[in-house]
């Protein structure tokens, strides 16, 4: 895990040596905290824009329930946070910007790319699994992102980084588990058949679809 956060320093570094500007596209949840905390101690100009803030607020507000509040109020302190337009114009200036969305397919970090794209000595540091399909995973393939539905090529280098810390089926059986649930919603899944079999011999499972309304 070390090296893996050293190489994605190090990338960073190389890029602002040539004078880019390194785009770290997150997860608004959980994966933008943890590049927060990685990034507000590496002496770099890093602006944040996007969800990742918000969601970050929402966790502080509930300190009892994430590992280390203070460390994350610390480093988010340390970062220069994006709430405007013209804040987007001055984020340009720095030297890492990190915002959503992790797979590219919304979010302000498509307004940075539509401005940086013609620039190889910038760069797009992916920091989790791209889904087939997604913006993310054509820039992985094919060098390519969907501008509001028109295909450009990028020019900016392209790196991705295994940040990705999923849980496996049995864990997550497991763990669900040991919380004795009476319920559980599976909203994000791949395939969610064969996990909701095994969580229904102990809680009861929905599995809602898109823009269904459940009352728990």
């Amino acid at each position: 895990r070390r090296e893996l956060e050293k190489l994605f320093l190090d990338t960073i570094d190389e890029t602002v040596r040539k004078g880019g500007i390194a785009i770290v596209p997150a997860f608004a949840v959980a994966r933008s905290q943890e590049m927060a905390l990685i990034l507000a101690n590496s002496g770099f100009d890093v602006w944040m824009d996007g969800m990742g803030e918000k969601i970050s607020k929402l966790f502080l507000d509930y300190p009892e329930y994430i590992r280390s509040s203070e460390k994350l109020e610390k480093a988010l302190s340390q970062l220069k946070l994006v709430h405007s337009n013209h804040g987007r114009k001055l984020a340009l200036k720095g030297e890492v910007i990190l915002t959503t969305s992790g797979m590219l397919d919304g979010g302000p970090v498509l307004w940075y790319l539509e401005k940086l794209r013609k620039d190889p000595r910038s760069a797009v540091l992916l920091t989790g699994y791209q889904v087939p399909g997604t913006n993310g995973r054509q820039l992985l393939e094919k060098g390519t992102l969907d501008f509001y539905g028109v295909s450009q090529k990028v020019e900016c280098q392209v790196h991705y980084f295994d940040f990705s810390a999923h849980a496996g089926h049995k864990q997550l059986v497991d763990f669900a588990r040991k919380c004795s649930p009476e319920k559980i919603v599976l909203f994000h899944s791949d395939n969610r058949e064969p996990l909701a079999e095994d969580l229904s011999d102990f809680a009861e499972v929905y599995t809602p679809k898109d823009g269904e309304e459940l009352i728990l």
